[in-house]
């Protein structure tokens, strides 16, 4: 579908844009912000990628739309503001950071979706992401 399409594309990109401040961060700002600075990017563009990577997963699922637009919007809320904060040393863009991280306790009905394709009838469409066999480990938090 569309909305498929879209959200992969938007996936990979999201991952290859984290993967590319993870490595500005390393590089590129040691020398020009403090230690906490680099750890609050550090953790940006962590979960960057994870939460792209679950973009991509999203968009493979029968009715995943809705858990990548959240994934999305999460993204772009929670690291962006946390890559703004760094950038520019405005402290108070971390008062719109938790606004992100709602999106990211929405991930639970990401987790509950992505099980669900994986133990029901409608998964045929997650068997094009991967090649080889999956083990999924639940482990209580």
């Amino acid at each position: 579908s569309t909305m498929s399409s879209f959200l992969l594309q938007i996936g990979c990109f999201s991952a290859a844009f984290a993967v590319l401040t993870g490595a500005f961060g390393a590089h590129g700002l040691k020398s020009r912000v403090d230690a906490n600075d680099i750890k609050i990017w550090e953790t940006a563009s962590h979960y960057h990628l994870i939460h792209s990577l679950g973009i991509i997963l999203a968009s493979r699922l029968h009715d995943g739309g809705r858990t990548g637009l959240i994934l999305l919007g999460g993204t772009v809320i929670f690291s962006g503001s946390l890559y703004l904060l760094v950038l520019t040393q405005k402290r108070w863009l971390g008062a719109i950071t938790p606004i992100g991280g709602l999106y990211y306790n929405v991930r639970d009905s990401f987790n509950i979706s992505l099980l669900m394709a994986f133990t029901s009838q409608n998964a045929q469409g997650v068997g094009l992401l991967f090649s080889h066999n999956i083990s999924v480990e639940l482990r209580p938090m």
